[in-house]
């Protein structure tokens, strides 16, 4: 990214405002935090309620265990509204979407190597399921591309989304989405979600690409949403709440948060 493309001066610059505003991922291994979409739970449980619903709906562990998010967006808070605005096309909060990105690509390369069993071939976006948009017109993909060359990795838009499909909330729905098998299969994908909420979104399109053949597949969310009122109302909530406030993002030394 150049200063004559974007309002900040460097990659650099915008992840400055990224630190200040997101907060980081706690450990999966943390007893209070779900294994596998990284909200806080009940400690004797293995996995949170909503994660619980994904599995009865169909999906294997494995797959969840593909989850990677890059932040946690608390809500309310600056970088939960930065990543609900930004779908408005607001260049500064595209260009903060795509830093973050930027970050996790270069700073867990290796990471994603081991979890894909290679090196990444392509990125795509979950694309949006609540409006019929054109694939290269998403906000996710337009601001992805935006690093794509500097991170060293193409972003494509292997999946569309099938009008009229949706899905209900912990629910997924495969045939919201369809794509290229010859675009896909065979390849190692990163499939980026703007915010993680229930999951089933995001899901649903990863289902799909296994469908397509992928071989291998990671699922990124830039940032997981916690919503901080509902999640502090149970006991073990609170202090999960209170140490992802205290949890800076540092996109000089991301942490990657799967044990």
């Amino acid at each position: 990214m150049s200063a004559t493309t974007h309002p900040y001066a460097t990659i650099e610059a915008a992840l400055q405002v990224v630190a200040k505003e997101a907060r980081g991922v706690p450990s999966s291994a943390d007893p209070d935090v779900c294994r596998y979409c990284f909200r806080a739970k009940d400690p004797s449980y293995a996995q949170c309620f909503g994660c619980r619903k994904l599995m009865l709906a169909g999906v294997s562990t494995s797959l969840l265990a593909r989850v990677v998010p890059l932040s946690t967006a608390l809500d309310p808070g600056p970088w939960y509204s930065r990543m609900s605005s930004y779908k408005l096309g607001t260049p500064d909060n595209m260009y903060l979407v795509a830093a973050a990105a930027y970050a996790a690509l270069t700073g867990f390369r290796e990471q994603f190597r081991t979890m894909l069993g290679g090196e990444p071939d392509v990125a795509c976006v979950v694309p949006s399921s609540k409006q019929d948009v054109a694939p290269k017109e998403h906000r996710l993909y337009r601001s992805l591309r935006l690093i794509h060359a500097a991170a060293g990795l193409p972003v494509e838009p292997l999946l569309t989304h099938v009008a009229g499909e949706t899905r209900t909330r912990n629910d997924i729905n495969p045939k919201m989405f369809t794509g290229d098998k010859a675009a896909v299969a065979g390849k190692r994908v990163i499939l980026f979600e703007d915010t993680w909420v229930t999951g089933g979104t995001a899901i649903s399109a990863a289902k799909v690409l296994q469908e397509l053949g992928v071989l291998s597949l990671a699922i990124v969310p830039i940032a997981r949403r916690v919503e901080s009122k509902s999640v502090s109302g149970f006991t073990w909530g609170a202090p999960y709440v209170a140490r992802v406030e205290a949890l800076p993002w540092n996109p000089d030394a991301l942490v990657w948060p799967r044990p």
